[in-house]
Formats: structure tokens, sequence, C-alpha cells
């Protein structure tokens, strides 16, 4: 682990470096607040552990490896900018912690969930907003808003979809473990497997869960390590990629740029072109459903 005090690494360097190290090893570990934290009440609030003290942590964590005087000049260093009491980073333990519970949770909801009947559900909503009103200027609002959803109902299903196989069927897992570069070169020690023998499971499913499936390449890429190509199976779906390769663009106007292209322009997206996208995921989740129903007997799980 990154910043892991070894003791008999520590007491080698010099103080200079001791003392940067101890104030390197604090901000890996502990944010301000206002970064990480949210509000209750006008108050932090710490749900992912915390707050923490300066000098609890460095005196509890370096004690015995510096002296006072040191202690004392890290923690005012520390303290510097009028921060006190500090969160936990995203590298703290117990932030690590809190992201493990969510994810059995999560675990325990995709599993008894159907991601396709939600999708398809979605998507009907989706449909009949756009029906409510059909004469809706082009570039407006409610057709950038109904645009991106239609992505996101894309990579919702994507993401929880590979997220529940990898998780139910060992292959799968395998497949995707091996095939994803992310993912492929970690590797675990027998302490960290002793501690936790779910970790390299966990390493998948939070880096499904923040993968976003809006480059048609990827999409691809991710269904096929998982499930097989579509071409094996005799499923076309180069309509559909077609489709989300030229809709991409526009995604990334409507998300980074409230719909103005490069040069100012204002978007252009029309009824039809957000009938077509959301036309296009239905066809795609379809299909991928039809791979996966191809790809994965029941006898061939485990």
């Amino acid at each position: 682990m990154k910043y892991e005090i070894d003791k008999k690494a520590f007491e080698a360097l010099n103080v200079e470096d001791k003392i940067t190290f101890a104030k390197d090893w604090f901000c890996y570990f502990h944010s301000d607040p206002v970064q990480e934290m949210p509000r209750l009440g006008g108050e932090f609030h710490y749900p992912y552990g915390g707050p923490y003290d300066t000098s609890d942590e460095i005196y509890g964590h370096f004690d015995g490896l510096l002296n006072e005087d040191q202690i004392v000049e890290i923690v005012d260093d520390l303290e510097a900018d009028g921060t006190f009491v500090w969160a936990p980073s995203g590298s703290h333990p117990d932030q690590e912690r809190a992201r493990d519970n969510y994810l059995l949770e999560e675990h325990e909801w995709l599993l008894k969930t159907s991601i396709h009947y939600e999708t398809r559900d979605a998507l009907v909503e989706l449909e009949q907003f756009l029906q409510a009103d059909k004469n809706v200027p082009v570039g407006s609002l409610k057709l950038r808003m109904a645009f991106i959803q239609c992505w996101s109902v894309l990579e919702a299903y994507l993401g929880n979809t590979l997220t529940k196989h990898a998780q139910e069927n060992p292959k799968i897992f395998v497949r995707l473990s091996d095939g994803l570069e992310a993912i492929r070169d970690n590797t675990f020690s027998i302490r960290d497997l002793a501690k936790d023998p779910n970790a390299p499971l966990k390493m998948l499913i939070t880096h499904l869960q923040r993968v976003l499936f809006y480059d048609p390449k990827r999409i691809r890429g991710y269904v096929q390590i998982a499930f097989g190509k579509f071409e094996t199976a005799e499923i076309d779906i180069k309509q559909e990629m077609a489709t989300f390769a030229n809709m991409r663009s526009a995604r990334h106007d409507c998300v980074h740029r409230n719909g103005k292209s490069v040069d100012g322009s204002l978007s252009t997206l029309s009824q039809e072109d957000v009938v077509l996208m959301l036309g296009t995921v239905r066809s795609y989740v379809d299909k991928v459903e039809q791979l996966i129903d191809g790809s994965s007997p029941e006898e061939d799980i485990f």
C-alpha cells in the first residue's frame, strides 16, 4: 500500500525526509471536509469515518518514530491553513471499507433485479415523456435532457448487467478479469485474500461501475469480452454501433457545454434525433440480451 509505514525504512531516512514523509502520509489519507463530506444542518457529516484530529493522527502513527518537536512542527504545518479536523480521503481505509459495504449492498440488489426489465421500463417512460409534446423546438432543454437520459439508461444497463453476471458466473468473472487491461495485471497476496477473499471481485465491480459506456468501441469490447462475439452468434449490431458513434459528439456537447458545440453553436438536436437514439438503445439492449442468452447456457455457469 502506498505510504505504508515501514519502521526500519523510516528510521533510515534523514530528519528532513522523515518530516516530508509524515506530511505526505497525512495528506494521502486525509482531506479537508469541504472536499469530501456532505453538510447536514450547516455542519459537516462524516458517513465514511472521522472526523480526525491532526495531532491524534500524527502522534498515533509516528510517536516513537519522530520526537516531540518534529511532531509539533508537522502538526503546525498541516494546520497552517486553518483546518484542524479532517475527513478520510478516497485512499483512507475507512473510505475503502465504506465502498466495500456499498458493493456488498449493490451485490444483493443486483442479484434480485432484472436489469433488462428495468431498462425496458425506463425506455418506455422516456418514450412517453417525448410523446407528451411532439412540437418541441430543436435544441430545447427537454430534448437535451431526454437525449442524455438515453445514454444514461444505456450506461446503467451495461454497467449493471456486466456486474451482475460477473458476480453470478465465475466464467464471466474470469473472462473480464483476464480481458480488461485495467484489471489483468493486479495481484493479491495471500495476506490480502485472507483478509478479504472477495477483494478481486470487488476490484472488478468497482472498475465496471466507474466505466462510462458511451464510447462505441468500449461498449462493444466489454460486452464481447464477457459474452462472446456478436458475429459468432450471428447478431448484427452494425447499425447500432454507427448510430452511437454518430451521436457521441452531441452527447459530449450536452454534457460538457450545455448543448453548445466547440465553436459556440447551439444544439441542433431534433425530436427525430432523440427518438432515433432511444430506439437504438432499445435495439442494442435487446441484442445484448440475445447474446447473453445464447452464450451462457445454464450448464456452463460453473
